[in-house]
């Protein structure tokens, strides 16, 4: 399996859409990076551009998703 981390990294070096979406869940490359607590990760993405108002398809943010699931260290950024 492919480490969440890597593929966000991918895309910070493309010339990918930093906000784009995944079909199904409407997650950005900013809440995968929230919910898994990697905050240099997220931390980059904020820094080149990332919108943190975008919602998934239950309407919460990245900050809501990271609060969720306890991730202190992204939610104290």
């Amino acid at each position: 399996m492919v480490k969440i981390n890597n593929i966000i990294i991918f895309i910070l070096l493309s010339d990918w859409d930093i906000n784009q979406r995944m079909q199904s869940t409407f997650m950005t490359p900013l809440m995968c990076a929230a919910i898994n607590g990697h905050m240099t990760t997220a931390q980059n993405l904020m820094e080149r551009g990332c919108d943190p108002n975008l919602s998934d398809c239950n309407d919460k943010t990245a900050l809501q998703l990271a609060q969720e699931r306890g991730k202190r260290e992204v939610i104290g950024f």
